[in-house]
């Protein structure tokens, strides 16, 4: 939810905080899970705040490759 996200940066969260823990996508930062799960209004707001789209997770997947293969490639212009 947007409104969560923005209540979580306004409260100084890392917009490049990348995960640790979990079975899957160690190192995904918000922006990647945003990207992931097609949630494009979250992934636009933390770009505006300033997340890394090349930062990759442990296996070396960025959101801006995440994008390029999932598309849809509209959300590009927001990178």
């Amino acid at each position: 939810d947007l409104n969560k996200v923005k209540s979580l940066v306004g409260r100084g969260a890392n917009v490049n905080y990348g995960r640790r823990s979990g079975r899957c996508f160690k190192g995904a930062t918000p922006l990647w899970e945003a990207t992931n799960q097609y949630k494009y209004e979250i992934a636009s707001y933390l770009v505006s705040k300033g997340a890394d789209v090349n930062k990759q997770d442990d296996y070396g997947w960025t959101p801006l490759y995440l994008t390029a293969q999932k598309g849809p490639w509209t959300l590009l212009n927001y990178y």
